[in-house]
């Protein structure tokens, strides 16, 4: 037995991250998850700049 060929059970699970990935479209879900996150960032700069007076 090879030490890199996987296993039954590796396979099944790589299979299953393949198909997540293609089928929900991973970079989609990723990016709207993460536009909340970034807008946040945004108001929270622009409020400290504003804070400044400078």
């Amino acid at each position: 037995m090879v030490a890199s060929k996987r296993t039954g059970r590796g396979r099944v699970i790589l299979n299953f991250w393949k198909q997540f990935v293609v089928k929900m479209g991973f970079l989609d879900l990723f990016c709207a998850a993460s536009m909340p996150v970034l807008k946040v960032l945004i108001v929270t700069a622009l409020g400290s700049f504003l804070a400044l007076d400078y």
